[in-house]
């Protein structure tokens, strides 16, 4: 028997289905998985095309050993037709032409399973890259020993992390801990930039009643904006200044010490949790929520040391502590924010420490700014826009005018406002009335409208200017001319009760005005008025009810 003969008849029919039946169950588990169901199908078709190879190499062996033995006349016939062998040949090729189809068709599939987002291939790819799983061992897990100085050590082993480098929280740092200070569970989301400016980030999250694997994934892109804002180092510097006193973390319910101060009022008495909790640079709501003991991070003063030379020693100087002091959060004015941490003893807050008070704007400071700044900018861009705020409105005409309702004064709901019009002010463009400025609208530099209602907003009044806003006066629509239309209509209101004016607004330029009977009123019932000389007048058009 020829090795063409060997491999025409081990790559039969009944092999080429095996063998595309099995690439075609392992495409399904590169592309959808399931382990249970597909890898024992994969083993067993491995395990017959495995056996059918063994056995037939042996066949193949023992007949060949066969023919050598029984040398025949046969051998040197040179009668033996020279086709011999021919017809193994174009079956091979064939069953190679098969086996190259079946292994690309399906090669390529398997190929694309691997590709981003398209299979559970890629799922494995990607979690063997981007995640760690490491064993927290018992002194990585004891906060009162070692903070949080455990887990850092493990990331910096384990997962790339530089000690050199500054470390930020992306989002609310939380860990809960037992009585012994032992870590129970960790949620945190740090990163840092590089050298190089490179960003790297951790996701940490581990849960103790799961086992004492903690497990990491690695993120190279996320966003860097805020960093003052999302630093960790003040957060460090707070647990370094707890562990230091004893007291303190009594009153926070560690079992270090007796207190009277630990609260334990709870639904869950015999498994206390006392959580700890990190936000960054926040808002700490102290006008309206001041719940638990308050402190402040404060850096101790330490005696300067001197080398032998009289010069003090470099090591010395950059050993900084700190400790927390007693602190009074201010209720009436003065700073809100800081860095803050909250400990909690079964979801009571018993503790808040605040690390640099009123040295920065929080993020949502930050971004109300910008977001204000962008909405004036594109309404300085498109023209003829409103912009509101809570210290009045502003009506934006073009990118170089402006006019702005601002309020001076305000009582029981209703408040009083001045007018600014570039060089022109206006500091009673009401007349005394007060209520609450619905709107700001101009047609040009000089001639426009403002609109205020009383504080239910059940009417409201149209004041003109035709001088850019020396002055003003108030509208009065003949109301009275869509009396008999009104007559007759389901809620028995007449044109007095028509008394809630709507912004002008312009249409195919000429200038129309709605009113109701209150500020939800045009939605069932409304009049149209016109007017033909850009506001100084007006008449009646129609009514819809």
């Amino acid at each position: 028997m020829s090795k063409k003969t060997y491999w025409a008849l081990l790559l039969n029919p009944i092999f080429l289905v095996l063998y595309g039946v099995g690439l075609r169950v392992v495409y399904r588990f590169c592309k959808f998985g399931n382990v249970s169901k597909r890898l024992p199908i994969i083993l067993v078709i491995f395990a017959i095309g495995l056996l059918w190879l063994i056995i037939w190499t042996i066949l193949y062996f023992s007949l060949k050993r066969k023919a050598a033995d029984e040398q025949t006349e046969c051998l040197g016939d040179v009668s033996a037709p020279r086709n011999k062998g021919k017809w193994q040949r174009w079956v091979l090729a064939v069953e190679l032409v098969v086996i190259v189809l079946i292994t690309g068709f399906y090669g390529h599939r398997i190929y694309l399973s691997a590709q981003p987002y398209n299979g559970k291939l890629w799922s494995y790819l990607n979690r063997s890259q981007t995640t760690k799983e490491m064993k927290l061992s018992e002194s990585n897990r004891n906060f009162l020993e070692n903070g949080l100085d455990g887990i850092l050590d493990l990331l910096q082993k384990k997962c790339g992390m530089d000690e050199d480098w500054e470390l930020y929280t992306a989002n609310t740092l939380k860990i809960t801990m037992d009585e012994e200070g032992m870590i129970q569970t960790i949620y945190a989301f740090l990163f840092a930039l590089d050298e190089d400016g490179e960003y790297h980030a951790w996701l940490v999250d581990y849960d103790a009643s799961k086992g004492d694997t903690m497990t990491v994934y690695l993120d190279n892109n996320g966003s860097t904006d805020y960093l003052e804002q999302k630093r960790l180092s003040p957060l460090l510097d707070m647990i370094d200044a707890l562990l230091d006193d004893s007291t303190l973390l009594a009153k926070s319910g560690f079992a270090v010490a007796e207190s009277d101060d630990k609260t334990q009022d709870s639904s869950d008495e015999s498994n206390p949790v006392i959580t700890l909790r990190y936000s960054g640079y926040a808002d700490g709501n102290y006008q309206t929520s001041i719940e638990g003991t308050w402190y402040c991070l404060m850096e101790n003063e330490e005696e300067d040391t001197e080398n032998d030379e009289g010069f003090e020693d470099d090591e010395d100087r950059g050993n900084i502590t700190y400790r927390l002091q007693e602190y009074t959060a201010p209720q009436y004015g003065g700073s809100d924010d800081g860095y803050l941490m909250a400990i909690y003893y079964n979801d009571i807050k018993l503790l808040t420490t605040v690390a640099e008070p009123g040295t920065l704007d929080t993020i949502a400071e930050i971004e109300e700014r910008e977001s204000e700044e962008v909405e004036i900018s594109e309404a300085m861009e498109f023209g003829k826009t409103l912009v509101s705020d809570n210290s009045g409105m502003t009506f934006y005409l073009d990118e170089e005018s402006s006019m702005s309702l601002t309020v001076v004064d305000a009582a029981a709901g209703s408040r009083a406002y001045s007018f600014q019009n570039g060089d022109i002010y206006n500091a009673d463009p009401f007349h005394g009335r007060s209520g609450v400025a619905e709107s700001i609208y101009f047609l040009d530099e000089l001639r426009g409208f403002l609109l205020l209602s009383n504080a239910s907003a059940d009417s409201s009044h149209m004041y003109y200017t035709y001088d850019g806003g020396v002055s003003f006066e108030e509208v009065i629509l003949p109301v009275s001319d869509g009396e008999e239309d009104m007559a007759g209509n389901e809620l028995g209101f007449t044109s007095e009760d028509m008394d809630y004016i709507y912004t002008p607004y312009e249409e195919d330029g000429v200038l129309y005005v709605e009113v109701s009977c209150e500020a939800s009123g045009a939605s069932y019932m409304k009049m149209l008025f016109v007017s033909d000389d850009c506001g100084a007048s007006w008449r009646y058009v129609s009514y819809e009810g």
